[in-house]
């Protein structure tokens, strides 16, 4: 007898009881999914933020006056060469062959051996700088040479207004033709000024760049190998 209505019981009861369990497995997913949706959104939020994170350290044109670096979007034109890095860092002298690549997306430098073998390499991507390489002094910052490089081979007009928010001067001179430091054609003497006082003077021509931190008292030079 119990079994009977027992069974009648679920004959006519399971019905419902299948309806409210899809109700309730329907909700649940609806809810595990718009979970889901606000996990990936977060995710994805996440990681814009990062890739937008800015990491780079502000450039002390003078001890006072302070810029940032420019995007590399500003640059003049286009490099893709093999080219010559020649320095002298407060007595460290560097002469060794560059793989130089510069274009909208970033500055990178990687400097070669004789051997063509890697001995160090200088990034910049518009939010971070690095450099790999042990043979430039510990004490200065990446940034100093990319600001050097944006310099001489950026935009005149998008360094010019960069500097002049920090109240610096930036001028440009057209270089006697047979007299620039470089000894060969003519070209263009870029200068730093804080007042009446130099910082910075770059002599470019068709050859390259020579580049001197007057305030820093470090020079480096960029020339193209033919």
């Amino acid at each position: 007898m119990f079994l009977a209505e027992a069974l009648d019981f679920l004959e006519a009861g399971a019905p419902g009881l299948i309806e409210v369990n899809m109700k309730k497995s329907a909700l649940f997913c609806k809810n595990l999914f718009c979970a889901g949706l606000c996990l990936s959104a977060l995710l994805l939020t996440s990681c814009v933020s990062v890739k937008k994170l800015n990491n780079l350290s502000k450039v002390y044109v003078t001890n006072t006056k302070q810029i940032n670096l420019l995007p590399p979007e500003d640059i003049a034109d286009e490099l893709d060469d093999l080219m010559l890095f020649k320095g002298d860092f407060n007595g460290l002298a560097i002469n060794l062959p560059a793989l130089v690549q510069a274009d909208s997306q970033g500055i990178y430098i990687t400097l070669l051996n004789d051997f063509g073998t890697d001995m160090g390499s200088i990034s910049y991507d518009g939010f971070s700088a690095q450099a790999d390489m042990a043979i430039l002094p510990s004490k200065l910052k990446i940034e100093y040479i990319i600001n050097d490089f944006q310099n001489a081979f950026y935009k005149e007009e998008k360094l010019r207004q960069n500097l002049k928010a920090s109240k610096l001067d930036f001028k440009v001179l057209k270089a006697d033709e047979g007299e620039d430091a470089a000894g060969s054609d003519s070209g263009e003497i870029r200068q730093v000024y804080s007042g009446n006082k130099l910082i910075e003077e770059i002599i470019i021509n068709s050859q390259g760049a020579a580049i001197k931190n007057l305030l820093r008292g470090y020079s480096f030079s960029l020339y193209f190998l033919q």
